[in-house]
């Protein structure tokens, strides 16, 4: 059994170590000039790719174990979803500079809440 969580986790994490960072790298780093919602509009675009490239990799890794009669029970359902969170996001060096950038100044929180602020 854990010989067989590993194999799983493995596969996983070659494979979604390899594709994060292209991922990454199609999209452009932070500049602070530009417009926020020009930042926020790439960083929503950005997690709509992971997000349509981890349900491809996932489905297709499902595929390809059942292929060679290795089925995903729950407990290692779990496993592959911490290690797919941790590595494919983890490894967004663009999305998370600019989810800073897009915390730092909040349209809502800077202009409406400081109003009743005083």
């Amino acid at each position: 059994m854990i010989l067989r969580l590993s194999f799983i986790v493995l596969i996983y994490s070659v494979i979604l170590i390899v594709v994060s960072p292209i991922i990454d790298h199609i999209f452009t780093p932070l500049h602070p000039d530009e417009p926020y919602y020009e930042v926020l509009g790439e960083f929503v675009a950005q997690v709509i790719i992971l997000s349509l490239a981890w349900y491809a990799i996932n489905v297709g890794l499902r595929y390809l174990l059942a292929k060679v009669t290795v089925k995903v029970r729950s407990h290692e359902e779990t496993a592959i979803e911490v290690i797919t969170a941790v590595i494919l996001v983890g490894l967004q060096k663009n999305l998370s500079e600019k989810l800073n950038y897009i915390t730092e100044w909040h349209p809502v929180r800077d202009t409406l809440f400081q109003l009743f602020h005083d």
